[in-house]
């Protein structure tokens, strides 16, 4: 152990004076860091926001403005100032130079050579960022701006030594202890308002360089990964000693999914303790969790504490009421801040594990105190207990599941528990524990448990939610080691309890004849569009070899973000809190339904299945689904005539047009027609008053605020983005439209082939394009190569990755 190994190293013999100084020199260096040389690393979740929010803003920087351009008219404006010639300005931008070096240098000479690793590869990958960019602006890059760049000709377009310099610090930060990495932070903010100052870069190079540097270093800790500062045993056992524990014996136990570390410890009187350590690892975690939960969950658990001992805290309350309240936990035992940096929670765990009960799997165990049955029964008693003091655990799974030393039964890991908890956070609780008990027990004496426990409504309410996309990555793992049939288990349990099992909507099959019948009905679609423009084939072919790869090429990496607005459109639509990541794939998954399967029936049947999947009767998830389609059109409505009203733009059409002679108001009421005589027939009547029944929860989100806000920005935000690949693609001919006008060509566009009844629009929107951007004054040939292009990146390319997304969800149990 530590301990002894500490008690040898007092007993030796006194070290020479140069070695004092020696280890007095290290000491000093070790003071930087917050994790040992050898800490093991992890890949972080903010690190992947990092890189994802860097992106955004160098995409921003290259698509809504002329970045070169803007920065030289921004510094002759500011060249007028007289304070910004001051020579501070330099002394800062060589301090951010200065301390970039010295971060590698105290890396070397402490040893930590991985480090160094890290540091030469960021800077080079921003360097050779930097670079890239440049020649994309078309400026000539010169690596003497790097080492004096207050020399330079003029602003540089980004800024090189930003990009570097930022790099280091970013990825040295998770090395350093929290105030030398504030320091960092400070010096490199002050270094580029700096290099502003000095006319080295403008506003957007900077910016740029800043977020190129983020970039690196997000990417090298993705690969590499970093050790966030987690405690070693040792600092652990000093830690509790300062709560007043003294403990031995300390052992790494796990990191939880949220970041936690758990260690185990023996007391002086010889009892086990679990420590929960929320340092910054939790910390990190915690507040991906809780910006995903605001946007993405809405309510599914508890928002993250905004500190470390708020989250200690929270979970001290649940434990402590549960507790106070007979309900059976673990103890605890002391909890608190130590030294300002980390939180600990310190439980008496004289337990083990449910899963690790005698007989667990044999139902001819036999019966007593640690009888497997009787265990189950005692955990649906707790939980019941602990929904009736008004708390829902949050995340219930077989780690949370105890046995006492006593062959009593215990919850445990209340740090999602959630107050005032509704029911569909009770019937998920329900849902968890009848997973959990069927992964120890079985599925016949899990649902025997909770059929026992439960009455028939409750069981009923849960099963929609007994879905492999509603568990824990965890959960989902063990499901699939032992084999556990979800499907089956949610069908005996409704037939243990009488009510009728949730039926999943089927998908449609892609086969030959739907994708040569789609590829003549594109082909036909083409060869009307390029007769009615009276375009040649061979002036399309040349005006398409014309494009500019590069501009092509970034307007098919920004079509993937289209589906992210639409996605939170798809979770504001809903009544039950949806995770974002599933919702995201299932927009690929119907673009890929869309093109290789061209029917309204087939991405109908998809999304409701997902919802299905998800919880929602079969009623609620057709709601659900029209709503977000309905959501769409009256956004783009909304936008439509806003822009139009603002007098923001101004757009005038070829003349002609297209008259659509269609009897829409025979159709209508021959709609209503049917649907009075089909109310008039009982058994209908009956079977239809079922449906709206169920689907009446799901217009609920018509009422919420955040429900419609949520589907409106999500909306706007696919609608924006749809533009920019537009006037990307537009660009890829040497043409330019300002984005509001474009905005308003997409939206109109986006309308017309919606209520057209041609599956995909496929020909549709390519010709409404085409007029759209004639009567924006674009050349014909161009118009339509621009459509192309457009359509390509947004509609006949995104099935190459909507098609591994769909078998993600499959295999995720999500459809």
């Amino acid at each position: 152990m530590a301990t002894d190994q500490d008690a040898a190293a007092a007993q030796g013999s006194a070290p020479a004076v140069g070695a004092v100084a020696h280890r007095s020199a290290a000491e000093r260096l070790r003071g930087w860091f917050a994790a040992q040389a050898g800490a093991p690393r992890d890949r972080r979740p903010t690190d992947a926001v990092l890189l994802a929010g860097s992106a955004l803003i160098l995409v921003a920087a290259l698509v809504f403005a002329r970045p070169a351009g803007t920065d030289a008219r921004v510094l002759a404006a500011l060249a007028e100032i007289p304070w910004l010639e001051w020579w501070i300005w330099r002394a800062l931008i060589t301090l951010l130079m200065a301390w970039g070096v010295l971060l590698i240098t105290v890396a070397i000479a402490s040893g930590r050579w991985h480090l160094v690793r890290d540091q030469a590869g960021a800077a080079l990958l921003a360097g050779a960022g930097a670079i890239a960019v440049r020649l994309t602006a078309g400026s000539v890059p010169d690596l003497a701006d790097a080492v004096v760049p207050w020399t330079a000709d003029g602003p540089r377009y980004p800024s090189l030594v930003l990009a570097t310099t930022v790099a280091v610090v970013g990825v040295t930060g998770p090395h350093l202890t929290a105030p030398v990495r504030r320091v960092g932070r400070g010096i490199a903010i002050a270094g580029a308002i700096a290099a502003v100052a000095t006319g080295t870069s403008g506003p957007w190079g900077s910016l740029t360089g800043v977020a190129l540097g983020w970039i690196a270093a997000a990417v090298i800790h993705l690969v590499a990964g970093s050790p966030g500062g987690r405690l070693t045993l040792t600092e652990v056992r000093r830690a509790l000693g300062q709560l007043g524990v003294v403990a031995h014996d300390l052992r790494y136990l796990a990191m939880t999914e949220r970041g936690q570390l758990l260690v185990t410890a023996t007391s002086a009187a010889g009892e086990p303790l679990l420590v929960r350590l929320h340092g910054r690892d939790a910390w990190d975690s915690q507040v991906v969790t809780a910006v995903g939960s605001s946007i993405w969950y809405r309510g599914r658990s508890a928002l993250a504490p905004s500190s470390r001992l708020e989250q200690v805290e929270h979970e001290a309350f649940a434990t402590l009421l549960a507790e106070r309240s007979g309900v059976p936990v673990l103890p605890i035992v002391a909890a608190g801040l130590v030294d300002e940096r980390d939180a600990l929670l310190v439980l008496a765990a004289d337990a083990r594990p449910f899963a690790q009960t005698p007989d667990a799997h044999d139902p001819a165990g036999p019966d007593g105190p640690h009888d497997p049955d009787v265990l189950a029964a005692e955990y649906w008693a707790a939980l019941e207990r602990l929904h009736g003091i008004g708390l829902a655990h949050g995340s219930l799974n077989p780690a949370a599941l105890v046995v006492r030393s006593d062959g009593t039964a215990a919850l445990t890991d209340l740090g999602r528990a959630r107050s005032n908890p509704s029911e569909f956070h009770r019937s998920a609780d329900h849902a968890g524990l009848l997973v959990a008990t069927a992964l120890v027990l079985g599925p016949d004496r899990a649902i025997a448990a909770a059929t026992a426990a439960l009455d028939a409504e409750h069981v009923g309410a849960a099963l929609p939610l007994v879905q492999p996309a509603l568990l824990d990555r965890t959960t989902r793992q063990l499901v699939r080691e032992r084999s556990l049939d979800l499907d089956s288990l949610r069908t005996d349990a409704a037939a243990a309890t009488g009510v009728e099992p949730p039926k999943l909507a089927e998908l449609r099959r892609l086969s030959l004849k739907k994708v040569l019948t789609l590829a003549v009905v594109v082909l036909l679609a083409y060869v009307i569009v390029s007769a009615i423009s009276g375009i040649g084939l061979d002036t399309l072919i040349a005006e398409l070899r014309a494009a500019a790869p590069g501009w092509v090429i970034a307007a098919i990496l920004v079509t993937p973000l289209v589906q992210v607005g639409s996605a939170m459109s798809s979770i504001g639509a809903s009544p039950r809190p949806l995770p974002f990541m599933p919702v995201l794939a299932l927009q690929y998954a119907i673009q890929f339904m869309g093109l290789v399967v061209p029917s309204v029936a087939a991405r109908v049947a998809l999304i409701v299945r997902f919802f299905q999947r998800a919880g929602l009767p079969a009623a609620s998830a057709v709601t659900v689904g029209a709503i977000d389609g309905a959501s769409g059109l009256v956004t783009q409505a909304i936008m439509l005539v806003l822009l139009a009203a603002t007098g923001l733009v101004s757009l005038t059409l070829p003349g002609g047009g297209l008259e659509i002679d269609l009897p829409l108001g025979l159709i209508a009421l021959g709609l209503v027609a049917a649907l009075a005589i089909a109310w008039a027939i009982p058994r209908v009547r009956h079977y239809l008053q079922a449906r709206l029944g169920e689907a009446r929860s799901s217009l609920q989100v018509l009422r919420s605020p955040k429900n419609l806000a949520l589907m409106f920005f999500g909306n706007v935000i696919a609608q924006t983005l749809l533009a920019v690949v537009l006037w990307l693609s537009l660009r890829a001919f040497g043409q330019e439209l300002p984005l509001t006008e474009l905005l308003l060509i997409q939206c109109m566009v986006a309308l017309f082939a919606g209520v057209m009844p041609v599956p995909g629009g496929i020909g549709v929107a390519e010709a409404a394009l085409t007029a759209a951007l004639v009567g924006a004054g674009i050349e014909e040939a161009t118009a339509l190569s621009t459509a192309l292009v457009f359509r390509i990146a947004t509609f006949y390319l995104p099935p190459a990755y909507g098609a591994p997304a769909l078998g993600w969800l499959r295999r995720r149990g999500a459809v």
